[in-house]
């Protein structure tokens, strides 16, 4: 909540104090009385039970318990606050949903699962060296070169007191995207995907996992080549069914490393870190969806939030105004003519 949204509300609470309890004064002679007047909206009659009545006329619908009271042009002010803060929340909330649409169009549009998948294990497309064996199997498969975005990926395990460099498996991978297959719905973080990721990619580890077509006699032989690349994609896209776009996803693509290589421009990507010191992958296209479309998505939303919290202190408030406004306050003094200042002072209050 911003500087001066805080100094309007601490003006409409003071204002509301002061409104409840102006001071009348009275002389008799060498007695003063102070009392409490309350623009005489309130008699002297006034019992617990109407208090009630107003109290909870105000928690149900601020302003309605003044309007009870008489109090109209107070009662006004409480019912205009709370109307207009239901109609901007409103409007953030239509906001926040126009957003959402555009920034999930932009997901489907430039995010793609198969891509992810034939990626993953050199999502900035380094070139890779792949040889074949005399019975027209693969026989290795290697990156030839490393950058930032590829060591992000890069774990070391202790093993019998060497560092050996893993490159994270996507099945152990904490976050998760889910797909379908024959009918039948699987998570990327399941032990079952890693055999569905090797059939759909034609891998294992002795390929470090990297995604490779079937060989045949019509298979490129430049794994490198946009023709090869284009092959593998339409491979996946023809052994997958169905990719399941849920809200986590959504957050996924935008905020962890492990969904980087599905974006359309992952190949010229780099590494930042964010203001947590956490190194992130980033592209253009990956940037923009973080940082400006979700980003106005989470803005509206949290305006939204905002606002209906400030809608229950309204209540709060005008449930106050009412318990305030039957408070009595009477002091009185008994003043010697013959000598300056009191001789006696009594304050009494009562709720």
């Amino acid at each position: 909540m911003n500087f001066y949204l805080k100094n309007i509300i601490y003006f409409y609470f003071l204002f509301n104090i002061c409104y409840s309890n102006s001071l009348k004064f009275s002389k008799n002679q060498s007695h003063i009385n102070f009392e409490n007047s309350i623009k005489n909206s309130i008699n002297e009659n006034y019992n617990s039970q109407n208090i009630l009545i107003a109290a909870g006329l105000s928690v149900i619908i601020p302003g309605l318990g003044q309007f009870y009271n008489g109090e109209k042009v107070l009662g006004s002010i409480y019912l205009g606050v709370e109307t207009s803060l239901w109609i901007l929340r409103d409007n953030y909330l239509n906001d926040a949903r126009n957003t959402s649409s555009v920034y999930k169009k932009y997901v489907r549009d430039n995010w793609s699962f198969s891509k992810w998948i034939r990626d993953y294990y050199n999502p900035t497309n380094l070139d890779i060296v792949v040889s074949i064996n005399n019975l027209n199997e693969y026989e290795s498969a290697e990156i030839s070169q490393v950058d930032d975005v590829y060591n992000l990926f890069i774990i070391n395990e202790e093993n019998d007191n060497d560092f050996e460099n893993f490159f994270s498996l996507s099945w152990e991978q904490a976050h998760d995207a889910q797909f379908s297959i024959n009918g039948g719905i699987y998570t990327t973080s399941s032990d079952s995907f890693k055999e569905l990721y090797q059939e759909i990619c034609n891998t294992n580890e002795s390929l470090n996992y990297i995604c490779l077509l079937e060989l045949n006699e019509s298979t490129p032989s430049d794994y490198n080549s946009d023709e090869y690349q284009a092959l593998l994609l339409e491979q996946i896209d023809s052994r997958i069914d169905n990719v399941i776009y849920t809200h986590h996803l959504y957050e996924g693509v935008g905020k962890y490393n492990m969904f980087f290589a599905g974006w359309e421009d992952s190949s010229i990507g780099w590494v930042e870190q964010n203001s947590g010191g956490y190194d992130i992958a980033l592209s253009s296209m990956k940037n923009f969806y973080e940082y400006n479309l979700r980003a106005k998505h989470k803005k509206n939303n949290d305006k939204a939030a905002n606002l209906l919290s400030l809608t229950l202190l309204n209540r709060a408030i005008s449930v106050f105004n009412i318990l305030l406004k039957d408070t009595r306050i009477r002091m009185s003094s008994n003043l010697n003519s013959s000598k300056i200042g009191f001789n006696e002072i009594k304050l009494s209050l009562r709720f």
